[in-house]
């Protein structure tokens, strides 16, 4: 799971519009850009993307990081259920 979706599924979440999710912060089409993965959000306009949401940024990245450890501990396991099915 890339930032960009990760801050998809938690403005989804919370049921609010990309432009409310971003709003004083960065720009909508800039924010959704970041959401399509075509453009990388830096550090400080994502801190205050999530303070703005009380998003916590510890739970943030640890969701982020462990997504990417099951992927790795089990990408062999679904590769081989793909194939098979």
């Amino acid at each position: 799971m890339t930032i960009g979706e990760q801050l998809k599924r938690e403005r989804i979440l919370l049921g609010i519009t990309q432009r409310q999710m971003c709003a004083g912060i960065i720009t909508e089409s800039f924010y959704s850009r970041v959401e399509n993965n075509k453009n990388e959000i830096n550090i400080d306009d994502l801190i205050k993307i999530l303070n703005k949401q009380h998003i916590s940024f510890y739970d943030f990245f640890l969701l982020h990081l462990v997504f990417h450890q099951l992927i790795q501990k089990f990408s062999k396991h679904l590769l081989i259920i793909i194939v098979v099915n």
